[in-house]
């Protein structure tokens, strides 16, 4: 059986690699075609460049000849010789460049005998005029100059007319090698992808085939998310460089070339980034692992910025786009606020890319009112080509557009509205589309949003202001030299002193022989990666004075489970990759000023927001259950782990882990956290000095409750 086994693997990695190699070799032999079919469109285009000029300077030997004629001026003469001079060139040039095609070759001989014969016909009435027989040439010029140069532009037109066609058999031909190559080369990547996967999974699973049926689907599970994780971060590292860096470069001095250049270089990687997170956000949804967030936030704050965003591609098409709030719907809410963001941009970027003109409306208006919540309605209409019944059917589908030529023609995955409608359903809404080809489309969304309750502008504020006058020396554990130059770029620009550490072996080093006020730690190193660093300085190995150095999770993962680990580990807080200036600069200064504290006091503040009738009351109950349910906790940690009753170990801890941020005990918080992991390999003697070691920070924190109650 499991040779039987190996051998399926065997000849499906064989037939794929085959597979793989035949289009491999196709879109090499397309991109081949188009390069070649370009070349040809681009010497059409040069023909009749070269035809046109030969065509404006026999206009201008006509001109010259009849000024002559007409004043004796010798000025003339110069004007009408150089057009001759440049046209008899030209000539000569368009022969050459036309020797590849028999008929046009024949049509510019012909064409380069009737402007010789003309030519002839003009100086003989110069030559007239010359000898004192004016009168002559100038009765010559009225008998014969109009049928001749009748002639003569009716072999230019019938060159170009023929020129031309060759010109869009050419055109058409580069067109369709250039969507055939791209054809090829996205084929050949998805392979690839589903390729590497399927051996992947097959390398795994082969030795535990006799497993049950529910067990080999977890286990695919857990691959398919590791895989996403490894490619996550494999993507995302080089895309935080050249984000990092094509920010950095764009505030520096640029001329417009340079500027123009630095810009498409960003739009491109936002682009690549969006189009990664949208197969990131596919797979989350269809593993049941999104999760949305419910923080406060200012509706129409988000809108407008939202409608900025794509404002620019808007006018680029001329298109406006109006914002109508009715008056009735409130402006602060609790809820998802970057993922409502994602569905509108997803709206709003189709609505641009199918429209051409004209204008689009976003609408929002209050559906209803609930206990606690209300339901809010989205309209993004639009004056665009609109959409048939039958595509409509399929419209909310992954990878699904109108058809083949809509995808040639305005690109994209057909991922945006798939995700925006699995988004939508999970806020409780719904989503649709009315729409008429050729009279433009209404989408439209129903959401559900409990209502705010505090200032949330006044939090975001407090959360982002920096004080001017914090300073700290900051480790950097990270082997990726490009996401090294862009950390040195940020933190320069902040006013931080740093070092780096290339590998896990070098930061522990580092952290022994120098003095540090934080790390940034990168997951994946070499020698020793970051988790485990952290473990170590955790535990006291690199020394005591490093045991509570706040230490940032800096990382390209972003697969849920990766926060977890992080703080599993015992690092402090994570900034996901690539990495905002705005966002790491909240968080070095936020863990620098509260180095060395084991309270968190900004949660208590929030308390005092949510509950400014009553604050001291609030917060006095809050402090009072905590310091009441801590001592049982510690008691009933200890029962469990006695009987190793695991189960409800963990219980007790993943409760009481809730009990600790609600007062702000962030590393007693980190120390739950940990308890939780030992239980899993059954570590009897670290469970107990983790037990230990959150009784002593206990005592910490009470003193420094007691110190919060007094100020």
């Amino acid at each position: 059986m499991i040779q039987r086994r190996r051998s399926r693997t065997s000849l499906a990695a064989g037939f794929g690699l085959a597979l793989l190699l035949v289009i491999s070799v196709f879109s090499y032999l397309s991109t081949e075609r188009y390069v070649e079919s370009s070349r040809w469109r681009e010497h059409s285009e040069e023909v009749v460049r070269l035809t046109h000029s030969i065509q404006v300077s026999v206009e201008r030997s006509e001109t010259a000849q009849r000024g002559f004629l007409m004043t004796d001026q010798s000025g003339f003469l110069k004007i009408y010789k150089d057009s001759v001079d440049s046209v008899k060139d030209d000539l000569e040039k368009l022969l050459k460049t036309v020797s590849d095609n028999e008929t046009q070759l024949l049509n510019a001989v012909e064409l380069k005998k009737v402007v010789l014969t003309r030519f002839d016909e003009l100086q003989k009435n110069i030559n007239a005029s010359l000898s004192g027989r004016k009168s002559s040439a100038i009765d010559s010029i009225k008998m014969h100059q109009g049928k001749n140069m009748k002639i003569v532009r009716d072999q230019f037109k019938s060159f170009l007319e023929a020129e031309h066609r060759l010109l869009r058999e050419r055109a058409a031909v580069a067109e369709s090698d250039f969507w055939f190559a791209r054809l090829m080369a996205l084929v050949g990547i998805l392979v690839a992808f589903f390729l590497l996967l399927m051996v992947t999974l097959f390398l795994r699973t082969e030795s535990k085939h006799r497993r049950r049926a529910e067990e080999r689907a977890l286990e695919a599970s857990a691959l398919k998310t590791q895989f996403l994780a490894n490619m996550s971060h494999e993507i995302r590292t080089p895309i935080n460089g050249v984000i990092g860096m094509t920010k950095i470069l764009s505030g520096t001095k640029l001329d417009r070339e340079q500027s123009d250049a630095v810009s498409t270089i960003r739009d491109s990687s936002n682009s690549l980034l969006a189009l990664i997170n949208q197969i990131l956000d596919i797979s989350k949804i269809e593993s049941g692992q999104l999760q949305l967030e419910e923080v406060h936030f200012e509706l129409r704050s988000l809108v407008e910025s939202t409608k900025s965003i794509v404002a620019y591609s808007a006018n680029m098409k001329g298109i406006e786009i109006s914002l109508t709030i009715a008056p009735d719907v409130p402006d602060l809410f609790l809820g998802d606020p970057l993922r409502i963001r994602q569905i509108l941009l997803n709206l709003l970027n189709n609505a641009i890319k199918f429209s051409f003109n004209g204008k689009i409306e976003l609408r929002i208006k209050k559906l209803g009112d609930l206990k606690s919540s209300l339901r809010l309605g989205f309209e993004i209409i639009d004056e665009g080509i609109g959409i048939d019944r039958p595509t409509i059917e399929r419209l909310f589908k992954s990878f699904a557009q109108g058809d083949v030529s809509t995808t040639r023609q305005f690109g994209g995955t057909g991922l945006g509205l798939s995700i925006s409608k699995q988004l939508v359903e999970a806020m409780g809404g719904v989503i649709g589309v009315e729409s008429e080809v050729g009279e433009g489309s209404r989408f439209f969304f129903e959401i559900e949003v409990r209502r705010g309750k505090y200032d949330l502008k006044a939090q975001v504020e407090s959360s982002v202001t920096v004080d001017p006058s914090l300073t700290g020396h900051i480790l950097v554990a990270e082997d990726n030299l490009t996401n090294q130059k862009v950390a040195a770029a940020m933190l320069s620009k902040m006013g931080f002193t740093f070092e780096f550490a290339n590998d896990g072996g070098k930061a522990i080093e580092l952290l022994e022989n120098r003095s540090f006020d934080l790390i940034l730690m990168d997951g994946q190193m070499p020698v020793l990666d970051g988790y485990e660093v952290t473990r170590r300085i955790r535990r006291g190995v690199v020394g005591e004075s490093c045991r509570k150095i706040p230490i940032i999770a800096v990382t390209a993962n972003a697969i849920k489970g990766d926060v977890e680990r992080c703080l599993e580990s015992g690092m402090d807080d994570y900034v996901a990759k690539p990495i905002s200036y705005e966002n790491l600069l909240a968080k070095i200064s936020h863990w620098l000023a509260t180095k060395n504290r084991s309270l968190d006091s900004d949660i208590l503040n929030r308390l005092k927001v949510l509950a400014s009738d009553d604050s001291k009351s609030l917060i006095k109950d809050v402090i009072d259950m905590f310091t009441s349910s801590s001592p049982k906790a510690f008691s009933d940690l200890r029962n469990s782990l006695k009987k190793k009753d695991f189960e409800e170990f963990n219980r007790s801890a993943h409760h009481y882990k809730s009990t600790c941020m609600n007062v702000g005990a962030t590393r007693m918080r980190n120390i739950m956290h940990r308890l939780e992991k030992t239980t899993e390999v059954d570590d009897v003697d670290a469970t107990e000095k983790l037990i230990a070691a959150l009784e002593s920070e206990y005592e910490v924190v009470i003193q420094e409750l007691e110190r919060y109650n007094a100020a």
